[in-house]
C-alpha cells in the first residue's frame, strides 16, 4: 500500500474520531470509513474494567456483527488467547499479532476454528493497549483475514497513528458524559428549590436556572442576562 494513500486514509479517518469524540452517537460512521478503505477488515476498541466488583468487559466500537459481539461477550473471550498477551503489553506500543502468535500457532486453539474463523477467517492484525490504569484497560485491533496478510504491516503504522487519537477522543467522551450526568442532577437539585435559583460559573456566566429563576429573567426587573451570558443585577 502506498504511503500517500495510507496518508490519506489516516487523515478521513481522524477527521471522524474527533467528530465522534464530541458526538458518540458518530463512531459507526468511523468504522463505516474504515471498512470502505480496507474490505474484510475488522475494527474494534474493546474496554475491560479491572475493577474487582465490576469485572466488565464490553466493545466501545466494533465491526463485528452484533451476533459475533454478543457470542465474544457471553463465552469466547474466555478463550481469546490473545487477551493474555495484551496484558503486559506496553502501552502505546503496536504490534502485530502475527509476531505475538504465528497464524499456524492460532489455528490450533479452538478460539480460531470457533470463532475467528467463522467470523472471516481472521488471523493478522495489528493490535495495542491504548490505556491501562488501576480501573480500567482499553485496546484497539484491526483484525485481517488470512488471505490478505500483507495487510498487516501498512495498518499497523496506520494503528499507530490513529492510537493517540482515539485516545484523546475517549476522554472526551468521558467527560462529556460525566458533564452531562453532573448538569443532570443539578438540574434535579434546583428544581426543588421553592425560590428562584441559579447556578453560575465562576465568571457569572448563567448555566441552569429553575422556573422561578426563569420568571425572574423574563420579567427583568430584578436580575438579567448580559451580553456574554452573564448575570447581572438591575440595581
Amino acid at each position: 500500500m502506498a504511503a500517500s494513500s495510507l496518508e490519506l486514509h489516516a487523515l478521513e479517518l481522524i477527521d471522524l474520531i474527533y467528530g465522534a469524540a464530541c458526538d458518540p452517537a458518530l463512531w459507526p460512521a468511523f468504522v463505516e470509513r474504515f471498512l470502505a478503505a480496507f474490505p474484510g477488515t475488522m475494527f474494534t476498541v474493546e474496554i475491560l474494567s479491572r475493577h474487582p466488583h465490576f469485572a466488565t468487559r464490553g466493545a466501545v466500537i466494533t465491526s463485528y456483527p452484533e451476533e459475533f459481539g454478543k457470542t465474544y461477550l457471553q463465552h469466547y473471550c474466555k478463550m481469546n488467547p490473545y487477551l493474555p498477551l495484551f496484558s503486559g503489553m506496553q502501552v502505546g506500543r503496536i504490534a502485530r499479532l502475527s509476531n505475538l502468535m504465528s497464524p499456524a500457532d492460532v489455528k490450533k486453539f479452538p478460539f480460531y476454528h470457533e470463532w475467528l474463523k467463522p467470523a472471516g477467517d481472521f488471523t493478522y492484525g495489528p493490535g495495542a493497549v491504548l490505556v491501562r490504569d488501576e480501573g480500567r484497560m482499553l485496546r484497539a485491533s484491526i483484525d485481517i483475514p488470512d488471505r490478505i496478510g500483507d495487510l498487516e504491516a501498512p495498518l499497523a503504522r496506520l494503528l499507530q497513528v490513529l492510537g493517540p487519537h482515539l485516545i484523546r477522543a475517549f476522554e472526551v467522551n468521558d467527560r462529556l458524559t460525566t458533564a452531562t450526568l453532573q448538569q443532570q442532577g443539578l438540574e434535579g437539585l434546583i428544581s426543588r428549590i421553592d425560590g428562584a435559583a441559579f447556578i453560575v460559573s465562576a465568571g457569572g456566566r448563567l448555566l441552569q436556572a429553575n422556573r422561578s429563576g426563569e420568571r425572574l429573567l423574563d420579567e427583568g426587573t430584578l436580575v438579567r442576562q448580559a451580553g456574554l451570558g452573564q448575570i447581572v443585577f438591575q440595581a
